[in-house]
């Protein structure tokens, strides 16, 4: 075999790997925010929806605008919101990590983001600032454990959701 072939292998093979968990424990696709639609919803860019396709956030469940829970909690939904703009603008680059069901009955793909530059989980992130609960559907439960001690701390903290009496 040429001398070429087998340095391109080579550099696939590495590339493959540093692709895998420095940030989780799948494989990671490239993708850039188009933008936020709410607390736990990216529009975002990547190779196969370049017009842009909806993203809802494994593993967590932020509240939002009329689905019959208190003032405080939707304010805090547009609390989470406003933190992921924050974060998040147009364009900025991102990684989206799936777990077993990629897509979800509304057509969304499903999936753990991070950003590259700080290696954070943004799905995490929303969690131990106490924006979102942990909330794990079979079977996307990669992080389930992970998720819950970060929502007990939230909780032991009482910030965010868990500042309010009646959360616990």
């Amino acid at each position: 075999m040429d001398s070429t072939v087998i340095w391109i292998l080579v550099g696939v093979v590495v590339f493959l790997f540093l692709m895998r968990t420095s940030f989780g424990k799948g494989v990671l696709e490239q993708a850039y925010v188009l933008d936020v639609l709410d607390g736990d919803t990216l529009l975002v860019a990547n190779q196969q929806h370049k017009e842009g396709v909806k993203v809802q956030l494994i593993g967590i469940d932020v509240p939002e605008e009329g689905e019959n829970y208190s003032n405080r909690l939707e304010q805090l939904g547009r609390h989470a919101t406003h933190y992921l703009r924050g974060i998040l603008h147009h364009r900025t680059k991102i990684w989206l990590e799936y777990d077993r069901d990629k897509w979800d009955s509304y057509h969304r793909l499903q999936a753990y983001v991070y950003l590259p530059s700080s290696k954070r989980s943004i799905n995490a992130e929303l969690i131990r600032k106490g924006y979102a609960f942990a909330r794990t559907k079979i079977p996307n439960t990669r992080y389930k454990d992970q998720f819950k001690q970060l929502e007990e701390k939230a909780r032991r903290r009482r910030i965010g959701i868990w500042k309010y009496h009646g959360m616990e």
